[in-house]
């Protein structure tokens, strides 16, 4: 039996036409750790686009994987209520910054050369702890079960955390092991706010990215909704694992 979410037909296994995607539920990524971020929502969100943008430039290098089969040809960050003021809608090519080149080596009566010995990091001020979803109200610590209608934002008890949320592998089973031509390039980045529940724009995004998409959610109600569609899931956990988060 068909579904709202589910289209003419599911999606078919990804080619050359589709690359992969990642949909990364913003509210849901952002409030799996317990850094404050319900005090300050736009800058929460900033924070996570900057950890994002750090890790396609490279300055976190040793935990991506470009060519392999997971590495994305575009991410787009679903940010919804408050959040959305910390991060405009748009879209970034995010590109590895140019290297720096070496100092030419002395002899002994010469100083040393250091070579490069500045690393980026990206941004420090790190979410940490459990998960829940933004409430949209500013008094609200994470993981209380109720969603707020009033702001956008949605709350995300322990009771409907994904069971994946900290598993670092796949939410669907086996990863594929097919590639795509270029998957090793840098990825496009794209900021889309939600004009009101985050859940229904996740939900299109994934639908228009086509086969082979990657919902980066731990909400039981949205892994449904997405895996209807055909899309692959991974929780907010094997986010901030390959962020090292």
């Amino acid at each position: 039996m068909s579904t709202p979410d589910s289209g003419a037909d599911p999606m078919a296994r990804r080619t050359d036409e589709y690359p992969r995607t990642w949909v990364v539920d913003g509210a849901n990524v952002i409030g799996s750790r317990a850094d404050g971020w319900w005090r300050d929502r736009p800058g929460a969100a900033r924070r996570l686009l900057a950890d994002i943008s750090a890790w396609i430039a490279g300055s976190d290098a040793h935990v991506g994987s470009p060519g392999s089969a997971e590495w994305p040809a575009r991410i787009v960050v679903v940010l919804e209520g408050a959040a959305r003021a910390g991060v405009p809608a748009t879209a970034v090519v995010s590109e590895p910054p140019p290297a720096e080149p070496r100092a030419p080596e002395h002899d002994h009566d010469h100083e040393q050369s250091r070579g490069n010995t500045d690393q980026p990091v990206g941004n420090t001020d790190r979410p940490r702890g459990k998960g829940s979803r933004s409430t949209g109200k500013d008094d609200h610590s994470p993981g209380e079960g109720d969603r707020s209608l009033g702001e956008g934002d949605r709350s995300q008890g322990k009771g409907d955390r994904s069971p994946e949320d900290d598993d670092r592998n796949s939410g669907n089973g086996a990863d594929r092991s097919d590639s795509t031509p270029g998957n090793g390039a840098s990825p496009t980045l794209a900021v889309v706010h939600a004009p009101g529940h985050g859940d229904d724009t996740i939900v299109a995004a994934a639908r228009e990215a086509g086969p082979g998409v990657i919902v980066i959610t731990s909400d039981r109600g949205l892994t449904a909704r997405v895996r209807a569609l055909g899309a692959e899931v991974r929780g907010a956990g094997w986010l901030w694992h390959r962020l090292r988060r």
